[in-house]
């Protein structure tokens, strides 16, 4: 897992216009619906090796690219429980990426560029490492989700938010806004990871997570946690 760690921290690429992400023009988003719809999305027979990626839709419509996965599905499901602070109506749906599809390759572009001005969007890679078999799911805010683990991995990008779980005296959420690049490598227990508001990665340890934290800001400054 150190190579895909270093490649995380090394890509600084720039996404193809091609990018659902860049797409102004009304034909070419209408074709480009099109295409996602008629792609392949099956991972019935995926490998280890499989890389997915992974949009974020309302309806029937991508709306944009949010990450990727690389790796092999746990569990696949259909109904999910809804995050308590998000209650929009927004879903999870992957495509299987296929470099040679150059509208594939420009939203994998776009999600693994990082490292210049875009709003404020940052990127997150999480991987599970650890002889205790930790387990990763990934929710949209209904309907499809997934979980995975070692050796898979998973690189989103969006506005990045940890929420701290407080049960007493009533139980309460609080979302803390993440304003780096993160690598969470999860050592132990489950994390999950909602998708949500069209940009949006909120990230939700378990009771049972054990991680290492390392963060990255724009002066290159690197801070690792045990958590």
């Amino acid at each position: 897992m150190d190579a895909k760690i270093q490649e995380f921290k090394s890509i600084k690429t720039m996404p193809s216009p091609i990018s659902l992400n860049a797409v102004a023009d009304t034909r070419k988003i209408q074709s480009l619906q099109e295409f996602y719809c008629d792609t392949d999305s099956s991972s019935e027979l995926a490998d280890d090796v499989s890389e997915f990626i992974l949009y974020y839709m309302m309806g029937a419509t991508f709306v944009r690219p949010m990450g990727i996965f690389s790796g092999k599905f746990n569990q696949e499901y259909s109904e999910i429980n809804q995050y308590v602070l998000r209650r929009s109506n927004g879903q999870l749906t992957w495509l299987r990426y296929r470099s040679s599809n150059p509208a594939l390759k420009a939203d994998y572009l776009y999600i693994t560029e990082h490292g210049s001005a875009r709003s404020r969007l940052y990127n997150l890679l999480i991987i599970p490492d650890g002889p205790n078999n930790p387990e990763i799911f990934v929710y949209g805010e209904m309907f499809a989700g997934f979980s995975f683990k070692a050796p898979g991995s998973i690189e989103l990008k969006g506005h990045l938010f940890m929420t701290h779980m407080y049960p007493e005296p009533n139980v309460c959420a609080i979302e803390d806004p993440l304003e780096s690049d993160i690598i969470i490598e999860i050592t132990a227990g489950t994390i999950v990871i909602f998708i949500c508001d069209n940009k949006d990665v909120v990230i939700l340890p378990g009771d049972d997570c054990k991680m290492r934290f390392t963060a990255e800001n724009d002066q290159n400054t690197i801070t690792t946690i045990k958590l």
